[in-house]
């Protein structure tokens, strides 16, 4: 994937996979094991104008340290993990330290390389999303120059598409990819498949945004009954009976197909730009298999993202890069 000339790559890690660039704490133990993230261009953790605490503050859920961002617990109950059916469940809330204070602790400018900012606009109203937009814009812009690396930007706007009428669903993505171009960065949306791919490529059709993926988690009252997700995601959400006042969203194995049938129908609807496939890839063979889905003649080259592969399969890590390459080299 090659966006206004920045060389992406065939497999970016998906947001949040690698937390801010650091990593997190069983990273270390599974190395191992296969987990190598070599060769794969980081989306990092989504990051929103305010900073977003866990408990008890809120109104995240993942309990961090005073930075904001360390976890405190080894297995947060936030996060609910099925390593034999390989799939999991998110209820993280967001939690990060706001940009500000990132950008105060240098965080993102000593970021080297080429990287992938996510960003958030958390209102669930148009007026105070732009808000939210502009404010963004106006806190990170003085601080590009000082970015040691090359930052692209995704901007999230998964969470509020459950429920939002797609034709309103355009008109907020456009007005933010256009305050958003003020940053001079090449920028894409993040959605979740609950949007029909005639709606992406709608919204990938605008000249503001230069790339888009539709892999983040399926929220759980939306997963349609023909996805084969275990009985427990169709009765009450694990994350609740954690005490977790979220369902949360699912993500692994058990969506791959509908996940290849959605980008198939993307790229069927018309669009030609570049995408970021993921969302149920766990092996190489998976990998491989999104791979000839988003990349077709005639259309810009596209990337796979490894997501929660990272820690449902961790060993299989490396040898998904290694494949991706070798396909992306023929």
């Amino acid at each position: 994937m090659n966006i206004q000339g920045i060389p992406v790559g065939s497999v970016v890690t998906a947001s949040g996979v690698q937390g801010f660039g650091d990593g997190y704490w069983y990273h270390r133990y599974l190395k191992p094991f296969g987990l190598n993230f070599t060769g794969a261009t980081d989306i990092c953790k989504t990051i929103t104008v305010e900073e977003r605490p866990g408990p008890p503050d809120g109104p995240g859920y993942m309990e961090v340290a005073y930075n904001g961002i360390t976890p405190t617990e080894l297995f947060p109950k936030c996060i609910y993990v099925d390593l034999l059916r390989g799939i999991t469940l998110n209820a993280v809330g967001l939690v990060n330290p706001g940009i500000t204070k990132l950008l105060e602790c240098g965080i993102l400018q000593r970021r080297k390389g080429i990287w992938i900012m996510s960003f958030m606009a958390t209102s669930t109203d148009d007026v105070g999303a732009q808000t939210e937009t502009e404010e963004f814009v106006a806190i990170l812009k003085p601080h590009l120059r000082d970015f040691q690396g090359t930052a692209l930007l995704e901007v999230n706007f998964s969470c509020p598409n459950a429920g939002l009428d797609p034709n309103l669903l355009i008109n907020r993505i456009g007005t933010s990819l256009q305050t958003l171009r003020e940053l001079d960065l090449p920028q894409g949306a993040k959605l979740n498949q609950v949007i029909p791919p005639t709606t992406a490529k709608l919204i990938l059709d605008d000249p503001n945004c230069e790339f888009l993926g539709g892999y983040n988690t399926w929220p759980l009252p939306k997963i349609p009954n023909n996805i084969n997700v275990p009985t427990l995601l169709h009765g009450p959400s694990p994350s609740r009976k954690r005490g977790i006042p979220e369902d949360g969203g699912a993500s692994g194995g058990p969506f791959l197909e509908s996940s290849l049938r959605w980008y198939k129908d993307v790229r069927a609807a018309g669009a030609t730009k570049a995408l970021i496939g993921g969302l149920g890839i766990l092996s190489p063979h998976d990998a491989v298999q999104m791979y000839d889905v988003i990349n077709q003649p005639g259309c810009e080259a596209s990337a796979v993202a490894i997501g929660s592969m990272s820690f449902l399969r961790s060993y299989n890590i490396a040898p998904t890069i290694r494949a991706i390459q070798k396909r992306s080299a023929r």
